[in-house]
């Protein structure tokens, strides 16, 4: 019941939304409990459900709730899975899966083994996600698929994407990967010159900023409960903190260093008062 939620979303100031992936699942998630999240990422088509069985609603559901949303001056963002589709049991191919994906083996890497050497960019980029099937995202077939489901989405009325599990798509170093991204981006920026779209890449600073030419990305280190900004409010040592700052200030798109260095003078300053308060 989003739709129903957005007059407050809008008093609240928020000016965007994130919904959880609209695709075809691998099994029906109407009624389904709530620690069930797990199934909507396990896509088994690029395309919106249409069943009338997903928890999120049809196609037609999807485009009211980016109307009503614009008219209340709020951007839609939808989580897309695009790294991987649904396993069934033993690395196997769910049944749910679109056929013609299912059965092309040239879309899949067929590992048939999880990630077990994180360090390792053909590890992670080949080998399968918690046991989901990682497909051959290099492949034309795959990629024209993607994409059409994206072009879908904006036609729908989309205003961006979070993208899921970014550095392991696509095959090689770093650099390759984002390129891949970078790509991508060309593409829905000639649809939509004003797509907004970020990325989900757990890890260090220094590899999501190889994804900044592309998208936005989550600073996961920055924003953890053991992150740059919790460490320095508990009152430990900002000199680390400054030298993340420095890796930050080096992106062209990553926060300003000027609200960097206010926001731990204000936090240095607060502490001082509730030491001499004490």
């Amino acid at each position: 019941n989003i739709i129903e939620q957005l007059p407050t979303i809008a008093v609240q100031g928020f000016t965007s939304i994130q919904v959880s992936p609209i695709q075809k699942a691998k099994q029906p998630t109407m009624g389904s409990p709530v620690n069930d999240w797990w199934t909507f990422y396990q896509p088994a088509e690029f395309a919106i459900d249409n069943t009338g069985v997903n928890a999120m609603g049809t196609k037609a559901d999807f485009m009211n709730l980016c109307e009503t949303a614009h008219e209340y001056g709020i951007y839609v963002i939808v989580d897309v899975v695009a790294n991987h589709m649904a396993a069934d049991y033993n690395y196997s191919r769910s049944p749910a899966i679109l056929d013609d994906i299912r059965n092309d083996n040239s879309c899949w890497h067929n590992r048939n083994s999880n990630i077990n050497k994180y360090s390792s960019r053909e590890n992670i980029t080949q080998y399968d996600l918690d046991s989901v099937l990682d497909l051959n995202t290099g492949s034309k077939k795959v990629q024209t698929y993607v994409l059409n489901y994206l072009k879908e989405l904006i036609d729908a009325g989309a205003d961006g994407f979070r993208f899921d599990a970014v550095k392991y798509i696509y095959y090689g170093d770093t650099a390759r990967s984002a390129d891949f991204w970078n790509w991508y981006m060309q593409e829905l920026r000639a649809i939509k010159p004003d797509i907004y779209c970020v990325g989900e890449c757990w890890s260090g600073e220094a590899e999501i900023l190889e994804y900044y030419g592309a998208m936005n990305c989550f600073n996961f280190a920055m924003s953890q409960a053991e992150g740059t900004v919790a460490a320095a409010a508990k009152g430990f040592s900002i000199s680390k903190t400054a030298k993340r700052k420095q890796v930050l200030s080096s992106s062209r798109k990553m926060a300003r260093t000027t609200f960097v260095n206010r926001l731990f003078s204000e936090m240095k300053r607060e502490r001082l008062k509730a030491s001499r308060l004490s």
